[in-house]
């Protein structure tokens, strides 16, 4: 794809979420994504045919970015080392930082917020059927609560500009994935009476 054509289109995609962290979707006009991606709307036409379309090749895309990063990982290794998809979900968010810094500002009830969680958690899970005999209804709700207690925290890391370090927070969520809370707790209170 040509270069102006990528440029063109990332500040178009740029411009909607800055809009959609404070407005509802069905609230902005193209010719306000134009104004502030600094197009004009002619220029928005020439790649999509309204907002929905440009809300559809989004998601699209990150989910599709996501699904070629989770297909690679093995299965059983993640159930071993949680950290592993943890890792991949940090290399996923930092490939465009600035990007998912808008989305995750975004009210956490927002429609493109929901429709590229449901998507990334549906990837998921089709990796994991094809390694692993699991139970679906185990594996929806054992996926639900990791995806989104991750994108909660990582959401909320991002909006107060990273208040300790990234890694400190990879760790944790591993350690909770692959101990469990109560695991954690007691971690903590070990640590805490050796000091």
């Amino acid at each position: 794809m040509d270069r102006r054509v990528v440029k063109t289109k990332k500040a178009i995609r740029n411009a909607f979420t800055q809009l959609l962290v404070n407005k509802d979707i069905n609230d902005i006009t193209v010719k306000e994504i134009s104004d502030l991606a600094d197009i004009n709307r002619k220029t928005f036409y020439n790649y999509y045919t309204g907002v929905y379309q440009l809300v559809d090749e989004i998601e699209d895309n990150i989910v599709k970015d996501f699904t070629e990063r989770i297909k690679k990982l093995d299965v059983l290794s993640c159930i071993e080392d949680p950290m592993i998809v943890y890792h991949v979900l940090h290399e996923f968010i930092h490939s465009d930082i600035d990007f998912y810094r808008s989305v995750f500002a975004m009210n956490q009830n927002s429609f493109l917020v929901k429709k590229i969680c449901e998507s990334l958690i549906s990837a998921v899970k089709d990796s994991f059927r094809g390694g692993v005999a699991v139970d679906e209804n185990i594996l929806d709700i054992t996926i639900r609560f990791i995806f989104y207690g991750e994108v909660a925290t990582y959401r909320q890391w991002l909006i107060d500009d990273g208040p300790y370090p990234i890694d400190m927070m990879g760790r944790t969520i591993a350690q909770i994935c692959s101990g469990g809370i109560p695991h954690m707790l007691k971690e903590l209170i070990n640590e805490k009476e050796q000091n």
